[in-house]
């Protein structure tokens, strides 16, 4: 078999506006990485796909399902610390003696290692069939325990090559291909299509199970609609001793004397068991052939805290519930009836005074900009500081006491997801407090790494249910929490746009704020948020952010609900903080935003132009200068002598946009015919 595979650099490098194939690289090629790995920023790193399948789309889950064939199967291991020895024998005895490498991650420690395993199976996997044989692979070095990231059950997602950190290891054990139709490996790939099929026919039969006969006459009147309507059920199985498969919807019973997960989550509440122990014991309504059991949170409710006891169950859910009333004579057996319901049914007409008296008045955290109980997105291009501002919301309005800002009169506590780049957000919070020592950061917490949280909805509900004065939750990426195929699907994009509505419901009504990339080919007028029109219907406003000349504005487009507001301007701030520091003891610039008023915002301006004169009239004298020397050249040092490489990048960025220069390699540029004009004015001008 031919080992080719697509691969590319950092995370930013895609190819789907360029419409050009991605690079490849050979077996050989991977073998001589883990032999003798790179020690490069992760921004930076080398990454693959392991499928032959490398056009412009490669990196697009959809594209590689299609098109794809998969010459290399990947595991990430980044949870429970095995060692190397633990890694290999779990390997063997799950799959036994079958060609593999392994090689330590970029952010693997002595005390906390992490892993990847790459096996070579002995036909190339087709992209249809890749997630079916990921998930056997997962479950088969689950049983040996191995903890594997499901990340990597889906056919796009992007496997890092060989990248030194602080700690690196490595193993290539030479032997058979991996077989995917026979060994253990094919058993557990047909194991599982049978399971599958088991559950679609369980989950089937109890969608066409009569529904039981409500006692009330809404949710609110009835014990087992209302326990099913506030009963979140990933929390009850966790809180009745169930153990969750990773992060899917499979779930391990405490009836089971078995390993596997028998238990499988749907969508609506319900959960259906394949287990004879579930079976055997009771719980929820039984199948009437398959030897399975399905039910609900009512269900799962009435077994573990009232022994299957309907009577009690129902006389303790009414004690919960707002009305008290009396089901003593109610019987729980009877057979379920239709009631016919006119079309009335559920319509109230009220007053003018009770339909103005609920009125639910916002709450502003960023008065004009952001209030509780509403759901945003922040929309700008790649580079122009989306990560920036959002720290600067979070610091404000979780200390504004230490960033005063006049929008913001009263601290809440902010609940960050950071997903896309944790540590250029823990960058940029070092920044803050070096600008700001009296920060102290009890207000802020952290969720860090990609995940989909539509599937974690629960895990997120729960972590912030925890925070007693929680007003924001910012999520960064769209992107990087959403876990779709087609980033254009209306479907798939209301559907987190209502997974991020449902968080504002918490108790304390926080606001949510979803960073986001922006269309193609967006411009500064028209900054809306990638993805299907559904997502933008359901926001209550689309915020955008331009950066231009070092100044950052903040404004709308596309959708407010509320009153207008006027641009409002924030600027860059190179800093730096005791921490952070390179191996070599080099001091590490970060970006700060800081408030902008308009006579400093002109003066900005003023500065930026004369800046980006002196480094146009530099890159004349020395077109192959190094940034480092034209750093000094310039001006562009700070306070503790090193130089600025980062804003001197950006003003040779913005030089190449307006066409005064142009990058011929590396550090080198040339000036333009428009740039060697501009020069020459420029020279007039100085004075004699």
């Amino acid at each position: 078999m031919n080992i080719q595979f697509c691969t590319g650099s950092g995370q930013s490098d895609t190819h789907i506006y360029s419409c050009q194939p991605y690079q490849t690289k050979t077996l050989d090629d991977l073998l001589e990485m883990v032999r003798e790995p790179a020690s490069v920023d992760k921004d930076k790193a080398q990454w693959a796909i392991l499928s032959n399948y490398h056009q412009f789309d490669a990196r697009n889950h959809k594209a590689q399902k299609e098109y794809g064939s998969f010459v290399l199967l990947p595991v990430d291991l980044d949870e429970g610390a095995p060692q190397l020895d633990d890694v290999k024998r779990a390997v063997t005895e799950a799959l036994g003696d079958v060609w593999h490498v392994i090689y330590s991650s970029r952010s693997a420690t002595r005390e906390k290692p992490k892993w990847r395993i790459l096996f070579q199976p002995s036909c190339s996997v087709p992209g249809a069939d890749y997630t079916a044989i990921q998930r056997a692979l997962f479950d088969l070095l689950g049983q040996r325990g191995l903890v594997c990231d499901k990340a990597l059950e889906r056919p796009g997602q992007l496997v890092y090559l060989p990248n030194k950190g602080g700690h690196y290891e490595w193993d290539i054990h030479k032997g058979p291909t991996l077989s995917t139709d026979a060994g253990p490996l094919g058993e557990r790939v047909s194991y599982n299509a049978r399971m599958l099929e088991d559950y679609r026919k369980a989950g089937q039969e109890a969608a066409e199970r009569p529904p039981r006969r409500p006692l009330g006459k809404d949710t609110d009147d009835d014990p087992m609609q209302w326990c099913n309507a506030n009963f979140t059920l990933t929390d009850l199985l966790r809180d009745y001793g169930y153990e969750q498969e990773g992060n899917s919807d499979n779930w391990r019973s405490p009836h089971q004397t078995s390993g596997s997960y028998a238990t499988k989550v749907y969508p609506g509440n319900r959960w259906v068991s394949l287990s004879g122990s579930d079976f055997n014991a009771g719980i929820g309504e039984k199948s009437a052939d398959s030897g399975s059991c399905f039910g609900d949170a009512y269900d799962l409710y009435v077994h573990y805290e009232h022994k299957g006891d309907h009577k009690k169950a129902y006389q303790a859910l009414r004690a919960m519930m707002p009305r008290n009333e009396d089901y003593s004579d109610f019987d729980f057996h009877q057979t379920p009836q239709t009631e016919t319901y006119d079309n009335d049914k559920g319509v109230t007409v009220v007053s003018e005074q009770e339909f103005i008296n609920s009125l639910d008045i916002p709450d502003p955290i960023i008065d004009g900009v952001i209030s509780r109980g509403r759901s945003y997105s922040l929309t700008a291009k790649t580079g122009h500081a989306k990560t920036a501002l959002a720290a600067y919301f979070m610091m404000a309005v979780s200390e504004p006491r230490c960033v005063p800002w006049e929008l913001v009169s009263s601290p809440c506590d902010v609940l960050f997801c950071s997903g896309e780049n944790p540590d250029d957000l823990k960058m940029r919070v070092l920044g803050h407090y070096n600008e700001k020592p009296d920060l102290r950061g009890s207000r802020r917490h952290y969720v860090e790494g990609v995940f989909d949280i539509e599937q974690n909805y629960s895990v997120i509900k729960r972590a912030a249910e925890k925070i007693d004065d929680l007003g924001l939750i910012i999520i960064d990426t769209k992107q990087a929490f959403q876990g779709i195929d087609d980033d254009n699907s209306n479907t798939e994009n209301l559907e987190f746009a209502s997974i991020c509505r449902r968080l504002t419901f918490l108790p304390s009504r926080p606001a949510v704020l979803v960073l986001c990339h922006p269309i193609k080919n967006a411009t500064k007028d028209n900054l809306i948020p990638r993805g299907g029109s559904s997502y933008l219907n359901e926001v209550d406003g689309n915020l955008c952010q331009w950066l231009e000349q070092g100044v950052v504005t903040l404004h709308w487009a596309g959708k407010l609900r509320g009153t207008n507001f006027d641009p409002i301007k924030f600027k860059l701030k190179t800093t730096t903080h005791p921490k952070l520091l390179d191996k070599y003891g080099r001091s590490i610039d970060t970006v700060v935003l800081d408030r902008l008023s308009e006579m400093e915002g002109r003066q900005i301006y003023k500065e930026n132009v004369s800046r980006e004169d002196k480094v146009l009239l530099s890159v004349a004298r020395y077109p192959d200068q190094s940034v480092s020397d034209r750093c000094f050249d310039c001006g562009l040092v700070n306070e503790n002598g090193d130089a600025q490489k980062s804003t001197m990048h950006r003003f040779l960025g913005e030089l190449v946009k307006e066409k005064l220069i142009k990058k011929l390699r590396k550090s080198r540029y040339e000036l333009t015919p428009y740039g060697q004009k501009e020069v020459e004015r420029l020279k007039n001008e100085q004075p004699a």
